[in-house]
């Protein structure tokens, strides 16, 4: 022990208090001393005090105290007490009070020095030197011994503690949750290795760091003040943290958080707990999933679900609520109607676990009684027992069941005439053989029937080809011919359809060119995709065979189904029909097939349905683009008789690929070789198509023919190309173009190639999928050599390049006519575009009938919102407009016409029935240019159209073909006769033939469409106006007005106009009702006589009398034609019905026909059939 004064004294002895715990023990040994050093009692407690408060405030934080207790002889007795600590003890209470001098001083340990002196001169007294040699012997042999023993019995404790401390840390660093240990001001001092697994960090990274780091954001800020704000009071805190891992992935802990506190109750540190519960919350987010999932089922579920607790409704879904009279909270006693009769459910419930299909009366809304079949089963809810139960209505099923029980006697007799019959199947099992020879005689009947008409195709068009015909001609009627050839030989198969279900359909096996079966297809197809805009390539793998041994017929027949479906859901694009050898042997080669569109393409789903027998995609795509799905199931069939097989490959809404495969022989023919001249070798030949695939195919095409070819994709890289081939010298012989390509077609590509100061000028051909009359036109007027027609044949080709090349050109094209003569005021704009916006048919097709037979070309909107949109896509010369149409009304479209810039010269003229005068100044205010009158009057409208329309070009009213002039004016000239017309009264046939230039069958197809369209006219007017549609009410007056005075009807139309003005002007019911009346009675008059008069008005389907007699032999077959092209959804139908409407209609009688045109006119090929058939059999024609 350090001192810094010497003191004349006797040392008795020296104590160390480690802690509060020795404390007990050295104030033992004080009081002992003091009592025999001979203090006062009171002294010796005071002193005995004064050091338990010195040695418990030096142990407080840990530290140790020092303790020297001696005698100074000096002058009197003084006990000196020297104490040594780290704490400052000059501030302990009373010891100021006892000992009688006090020093404080600091070491050079920076420990505290407390030396006290206390007086003795109450000691009566001396002790002599033996007797406190003896009592300083035995205090430090009694504190030594003493501390000997506690060191021991602590070393014992300490030892004991480090095996306890060394299987906690052993568990700790084991442990499978991870442990942290902070200071108290969160700074990390320890974690065991299942945090660093779990954080991803190591030790090192996170010692002395705050555990903030590990913040994924999940939590507020305000949730960790409350964190702290409770460890921090000494409690635990329990939770859930998300937290962010060193790779930055979040996951969750099960966190406790537990504060450490010394023996004064302060705390030291924190120990954290964390077990990672990622997974757990995972597992339990997908339960929350699948438990809302369930109970949204539950809540849109048709079955009334319900959960009671403790005698009340605690759960319900829409159904419970709605059927029965309860709330949720209400008990549940209330909605039974006897209450008791819940009694048994629940004890049965109690005793059998389940209550199923139990049946009793319940209360329903506004105090209905219903029946009801409830399942009640035991479950849990909120972890409290419940009852779940099932609530099914049945009251209408209860009332069905007692007009059931009144039909049991009925069954019963039912039950005995099944009986009968069952005793009857073997008289229907012979019926049903003769049914199948009657139908192999029906088919072999109608097979004889079809072959007829057939025969005389082929026949008369072989006829033609030996005639005289110009060259577009006879490519006509040699298309007609293989056409025809084609479909008697799908004819012969398909009416004799029961081989295939018997099994014995076989394939020839003939020499044939596989150029003639790929031609042929493409003349069965061509005009289709031509129409639709479509782009038909043909690409045959270079080195295939041209000369095969197999089934010509069969394999066009699949190709041709295929292209047929391609083409159906195909709407932009392209479609490629590919050939590839697959095998090949010295004798025989499997070859593929394929047809590929851009169209609709398949699901998964839907090719699982192709290829079997009346299967479709789906019934949508039926219903949408028709087919019986046999085609494919044909296809399948021919294609396993040829050895190979079907399959298809397609991604929905990306189009498709459908292929098979045959096995074919080789040819004992050679393949023909397409080579020019030696001196035509190597010419160079561009090939100018915006279609990839068909670039590819004819530039291999003509690679193999010895020429050297370019392709470009546009007219501009066109200009270039040629260019730059002249600069170095090595000019371009022949330029093949594409018609139809962006920003420059092939016709303008052409006309800028003549302007080209390139010497010599390359031949020119246009290459495309529209033989139309205006394409081959537009080519030879910008100086085109040729025009040959998509997909181009390798001898097709060939013999066109030889021809070019050779410097043969023709002088004057097939097609061609001279300028004709005709009414002058029209010569000049034959051939303008005439855009007809109107929303009545009736009025559609008249005006249709004239502007077309007048030479020009009409489309038709039927509202001016749609007139707008063609506008977008098409250029017109001049529009003429309704005034009242749903969706837009003429007015209304002319106005947004005019907003837009490149439209606001575009001559718009009113065709309406609202000829008031503010009708036309409110035509004019819109922004038309003139008015046209309804009824028309052709000379009105052709006037009104040469006023208007700006004339083209000398060139282009020579070159355009129209139905000619001549013949026109002399129709126009002569009076219309009417004098063969019925009489029909209120009817001016005179002035309705006037209307249509005296064309009679045109005049009554008007009528008849009147009856059609006008005779609910009266009644529709009436229904709008009772229920308060004035809008559309004037615009069937409109209407009304309009059409009758199209067909001479003077006094109806008269009679509307005054209705429509009523309406317009919001008159009383009253008075519209005074002009309605008349209108309804000579309506009705009209359209009696039209029904009494026409054809059109007999029910029985029968022709009628007077009318020219029918062949019946020549209906009958276009009613077997028709009903053939019906059954396989093919869309020829309806070119059918347009080319054989009189006969039709004749064979029929006109109803019928009028209602299957109908039918397939709104594409309903199914009711179509259905109403041929019925028909039919109702004339005995058997089909």
């Amino acid at each position: 022990m350090h001192r810094d004064e010497v003191f004349t004294m006797i040392e008795i002895g020296q104590l160390c208090i480690l802690n509060s715990d020795m404390v007990v023990e050295a104030r033992k040994k004080i009081r002992w001393l003091s009592i025999s050093l001979g203090f006062p009692e009171i002294h010796a407690t005071r002193l005995e005090t004064i050091f338990s408060e010195i040695g418990r405030f030096s142990c407080r934080n840990g530290n140790h105290l020092d303790v020297m207790i001696g005698i100074d002889l000096k002058d009197s007795p003084v006990l000196v007490m020297n104490f040594e600590s780290r704490e400052t003890l000059a501030t302990v209470p009373g010891i100021a009070h006892f000992f009688d001098a006090i020093r404080v001083e600091t070491l050079e340990s920076g420990a505290s020095l407390l030396s006290t002196r206390k007086n003795l001169p109450d000691i009566n007294y001396r002790p002599s030197p033996q007797l406190i040699e003896e009592q300083r012997e035995m205090l430090a042999r009694q504190s030594r011994n003493e501390l000997l023993e506690m060191l021991k019995g602590k070393n014992e404790e300490l030892e004991n503690r480090a095996i306890e401390l060394n299987k906690i840390s052993l568990a700790i660093i084991h442990s499978p949750v991870s442990v942290m240990i902070t200071d108290r001001d969160g700074r990390i001092e320890y974690v065991n290795p299942k945090f660093t697994a779990m954080t991803g960090y190591h030790a090192e990274e996170i010692l002395g760091q705050n555990p903030r780091f590990l913040k994924s954001g999940s939590h507020s800020e305000e949730f960790y003040r409350n964190l702290w704000t409770k460890i921090l009071s000494g409690q635990q805190w329990y939770g859930e943290l998300c937290n962010i891992r060193k790779d930055g992935s979040i996951f969750w802990e099960s966190t406790s958080i537990s504060p450490v506190q010394n023996a004064e109750n302060e705390i030291t540190h924190f120990v954290a707990v964390k077990e990672d519960i990622t997974q757990r919350k995972q597992m339990q987010n997908s339960i929350d999933k699948e438990r809302q999932t369930l109970r949204d089922m539950m809540d849109s579920s048709p079955v009334a679900i319900g959960i009671s607790m403790g005698g009340k409704l605690r759960y319900a879904n829409q159904t419970f609520l709605k059927i029965l009279d309860i709330r949720m909270g209400d008990p549940i006693a209330q909605i039974y109607l006897n209450p008791e009769d819940r009694v048994p459910i629940i004890e049965k419930l109690q005793k059998e676990g389940i209550v199923s299909n139990y049946e009793v009366k319940m209360r329903g809304m506004e105090g209905r009684v219903i029946d009801i079949m409830l399942t009640f089963l035991p479950t849990t809810y909120d972890g409290e027992p419940a009852i779940l139960g099932w609530l099914v209505d049945i009251s209408t099923l209860k009332k069905m069941q007692e007009e059931l029980g009144t039909k049991v006697e009925g069954l019963n007799k039912a039950r005995k005439a099944t009986l009968n019959i069952m005793e009857d199947l073997d008289v229907a099992r012979k019926e049903a053989d003769s049914a199948a020879q009657a139908k192999a005689d029906f088919l072999a009947n109608m097979s004889h029937e079809i072959r007829t008409p057939m025969n005389a195709i082929i026949g008369f068009s072989n006829l033609a080809m030996k005639t005289d015909m110009d060259r577009k001609q006879r490519d006509y009627i040699s298309k007609i011919q293989q056409s025809g050839k084609h479909l008697l030989g799908i004819i012969n198969d398909i009416l004799d359809f029961s081989k295939i279900e018997a099994g014995k359909l076989s394939v020839e096996h003939t020499e044939f060119e596989l150029e003639k079966v790929l031609e042929n297809v493409s003349n069965l197809i061509s005009e289709k995709t031509a129409a639709k805009g479509l782009e038909l390539v043909f690409c045959v793998e270079k080195g295939t065979s041209s000369y095969l041994v197999g089934d010509p017929l069969r394999l066009g027949q699949i190709l041709v189904n295929y292209s047929n479906n391609a083409v159906k859901f195909t709407e932009q694009g392209e479609i490629v029909v590919s050939v590839k050898v697959i095998e090949e042997t010295a004798d025989d080669c499997l070859i593929r097939f394929a047809v590929r569109d851009t169209g609709i393409g398949l699901t998964q789903e839907q090719i699982g349905k192709l290829f079997q027998s009346f299967q479709q995609a789906d019934t949508s795509t039926s219903r949408k683009y028709g087919g019986t799905g046999l085609g494919l199931a044909i296809s399948k069939k021919l294609a396993n008789l040829m050895g190979g097989d079907v399959g298809v490959e397609s991604e929905h809404g990306k189009g498709s690929t459908f292929w098979f495969t045959a096995r074919l022989g080789k040819g004992a023919a050679r393949a023909k070789t397409y080579l020019p001249n030696p001196d035509l070798r190597g010419n160079l030949i561009l090939v100018v198509d915006d279609n990839e695939m068909s670039r590819m195919v004819l530039s291999e095409m003509l690679t193999g023919m010895t020429f050297a070819v370019k392709d470009v994709s546009s007219g501009k890289k066109a200009l270039t190309e040629i260019n730059a081939a002249a600069e170095k010298g090595e000019p371009y012989e022949v330029v093949l173009l594409d018609w139809q390509m962006p920003e420059m077609d092939g016709v303008a590509t052409a006309r800028a190639i003549r302007k080209l100061p390139v010497t010599p000028q390359p031949y020119m051909i246009m290459v495309t999928a529209y033989g139309r009359e205006e394409v081959l036109k537009e080519a030879a007027e910008a100086g085109l050599e040729d025009v040959l027609i998509k997909p181009v044949s390798s001898s097709m080709m060939f013999d066109t390049l030889l021809q070019v090349l050779g410097g043969k050109h023709e002088e004057q094209r097939a097609g061609e006519q001279p300028a004709t003569a005709g009414i002058e005021n029209l010569a000049a704009i034959k051939g303008a575009s005439i855009l007809l916006v109107e929303d009545n048919e009736f009025n559609q097709q008249i005006a249709c009938e004239l502007l077309t037979e007048a030479g020009f070309k009409v489309d038709v909107a039927e509202n001016g919102q749609k007139s707008l949109e063609m506008l977008d896509k098409h250029p017109y010369d001049i529009i003429l407009m309704d005034m009242q149409m749903p969706v837009m009304d003429g007015v209304t479209a002319t106005r947004e016409i005019r907003k837009i810039e490149s439209f606001k010269d575009l001559p718009v003229i009113a065709m309406t029935a609202n000829v008031m005068e503010a009708d036309i100044e409110k035509c004019r205010d819109a922004g038309m240019w003139d008015h046209v009158g309804k009824p028309i009057d052709p000379d009105e409208l052709f006037g009104k159209l040469a006023k208007w329309v700006k004339p083209r070009g000398a060139a282009d009213v020579r070159e355009t073909v129209v139905t000619p002039l001549k013949e026109t004016a002399s129709k126009e000239a002569r009076p219309p006769k009417a004098d063969d017309l019925p009489e029909i009264p209120d009817l001016d046939t005179h002035l309705g033939l006037k209307r249509v230039m005296g064309k009679k069958d045109f005049y009554l197809t008007m009528l008849r469409k009147y009856i059609d369209n006008q005779s609910e006219a009266p009644a529709q007017i009436r229904q709008s106006l009772d229920t308060g549609d004035y809008e559309t009410a004037e615009r069937l007056a409109h209407t009304a007005k309009g059409v009758s005075g199209n067909i001479g009807a003077t006094r109806l139309q008269e009679l509307a106009a005054a209705v429509e003005k009523a309406i317009k002007d919001k008159e009383c019911t009253e008075i519209i009702d005074g002009l309605l009346s008349p209108f309804a009675d000579a309506h009705a008059l009209l359209i009696k006589g039209l029904q009494e008069a026409l054809p059109t008005a007999k029910s029985d389907g029968e022709p009628d009398a007077t009318e020219a007699p029918v062949d019946r032999e020549q209906g009958v077959a276009a009613c077997k034609a028709l009903a053939e092209l019906l059954g396989n959804d093919d869309s020829e139908a309806l070119d059918l019905l347009d080319l054989r409407s009189e006969l039709l209609r004749g064979i029929l009688g006109a109803n019928e026909f009028r209602s299957i045109e109908k039918a397939l006119k709104d594409y309903d090929f199914e009711k179509a059939l259905i109403l041929l058939r019925g028909q039919a059999e109702k004339m005995k024609i058997e089909l």
